[in-house]
């Protein structure tokens, strides 16, 4: 990963981490194909970012079915352990993550200050509601009944224009595809 050292609009110089390569099923991936990002503020180059094929896009849309099957099967109190733990990594980098945000998509670091701890609260917030997500039973005749579970159901692709707000309380995998003009917004 490289660093990358530029000034914000308001003067504040800040150290941004950028990764080009792409992140599939928990590894990095070389691309023959990179375009140039630049800060929306400055307009200064932040970095190279990898350009994904649709080799790349089946192998992550994969991926994330493989680990949706892995997740389903979870019992709801070990998911809301693990989001749990992902709201406590969103806590103990949320300086980084702002910075990154501020470099990337040219809003002042005082306006993106509490987005990481906002995040990280409705993560814990939404996590703290899947032991409520009950099925329903439902009667539909004399001596029978149906049954409804709810449960992960699949991979869904989300569109991100500049702000991170995902399906994780929803429990499904989800397949990211961020805002061209500021893609950095994932890589930390």
């Amino acid at each position: 990963m490289d660093k990358k050292q530029i000034q914000t609009l308001s003067g504040i110089e800040i150290t941004v981490p950028t990764e080009k390569r792409l992140y599939i099923n928990g590894n990095f991936v070389e691309t023959e194909e990179t375009f140039s990002t630049n800060s929306l503020s400055t307009g200064d180059r932040l970095a190279d970012v990898s350009i994904a094929t649709d080799r790349h896009v089946g192998e992550a849309v994969n991926a994330a079915a493989r680990a949706c099957e892995v997740w389903s099967v979870l019992p709801p109190l070990e998911r809301r352990h693990h989001l749990g733990a992902f709201a406590d990594e969103l806590e103990a980098h949320g300086r980084a993550l702002t910075r990154l945000d501020v470099a990337d998509n040219g809003t002042s670091f005082e306006r993106l200050r509490t987005n990481m701890s906002t995040a990280a609260d409705l993560v814990k917030y939404f996590s703290r509601l899947i032991p409520e997500l009950k099925g329903q039973t439902i009667p539909t005749g004399e001596g029978k009944i149906d049954f409804a579970k709810r449960e992960p159901h699949g991979v869904i692709e989300e569109i991100i224009p500049f702000i991170l707000r995902g399906s994780l309380q929803r429990s499904m995998d989800t397949f990211v595809k961020t805002n061209p003009a500021a893609p950095l917004r994932l890589s930390d």
